[in-house]
């Protein structure tokens, strides 16, 4: 059963838009946390620098050939 269906199964018809509402509203909201923690971890492993050796973005630098 699709998550919306099971959200406002519950809930009076006359209710239903609203219950729809605050079910998207949610989902939006952690839509966003989830994305903003996700920049944010991968951000913090950057800047500790992989062993590949990427971090030359931080400083200016490029790994263009020829430069």
């Amino acid at each position: 059963m699709p998550p919306t269906l099971t959200a406002v199964s519950g809930v009076a018809r006359y209710e239903a838009g609203a219950a729809s509402g605050l079910l998207n509203a949610t989902r939006q909201a952690g839509g966003s946390l989830d994305l903003s923690i996700l920049v944010t971890v991968l951000d913090t492993v950057s800047a500790v620098g992989p062993a590949c050796g990427s971090r030359g973005h931080r400083q200016g630098r490029t790994n263009m050939p020829g430069q």
